[in-house]
């Protein structure tokens, strides 16, 4: 019997014991916890009060020049080599607001996200772009917490809600991040 393809040992071996090979899904297992269950059951019971149009939804992401690949491929008998940061590694943070009509207040900051970097986000980049009613929502870092961040977003008469922990699925972001991947 002929074949199409051929395919790779593991799907070889799938195939023989006629198995499909999928990529794993995994999530937290504190999601299925039943105190975390009831804060995100109430985080969606709330949603239909909330405005689309006033949502504001804050999330950063980063990037590490220390993360370099430790294996590579080359042909038999010969060494791969390949050029790799050593000991100047740098990380370099952007945060950014997400609405209903497109991104907006973007920031990059040389650095990981710290209370003090996000709260001078939030007042000199988010805050100008907020406007009265709006309703900022952002997930549990720590550096989100910090002290004068709520203050500064109700001072522009916006409030502020943070997502139920363990909840990234939640995050407007990483949706759109996500599905632009595809």
């Amino acid at each position: 019997m002929l074949y199409a393809h051929r395919p790779k040992r593991l799907e070889r071996l799938a195939w023989r014991a006629r198995v499909d090979v999928q990529k794993k899904s995994a999530h937290a297992l504190e999601q299925d916890r039943p105190d975390i269950l009831r804060r995100r059951r109430a985080w969606f019971d709330s949603q239909p009060d909330l405005d689309p149009t006033r949502l504001v939804f804050i999330d950063e992401t980063g990037l590490s020049i220390k993360l370099a690949r430790l294996r590579g491929r080359a042909p038999c008998g010969e060494r791969c080599r390949a050029g790799a940061p050593h000991g100047h590694w740098k990380t370099t943070t952007f945060t950014g607001a997400l609405r209903l009509s497109g991104m907006t207040a973007p920031f990059v900051y040389d650095g990981a996200m710290k209370g003090n970097v996000f709260r001078a986000y939030v007042e000199q980049v988010l805050v100008p772009s907020l406007a009265h009613g709006d309703v900022v929502i952002m997930d549990n870092l720590p550096a989100h917490k910090a002290a004068g961040v709520r203050d500064a977003i109700q001072a522009a008469g916006a409030s502020l809600l943070y997502l139920p922990p363990y909840s990234p699925i939640l995050t407007s972001s990483k949706t759109h991040s996500q599905s632009s991947r595809r």
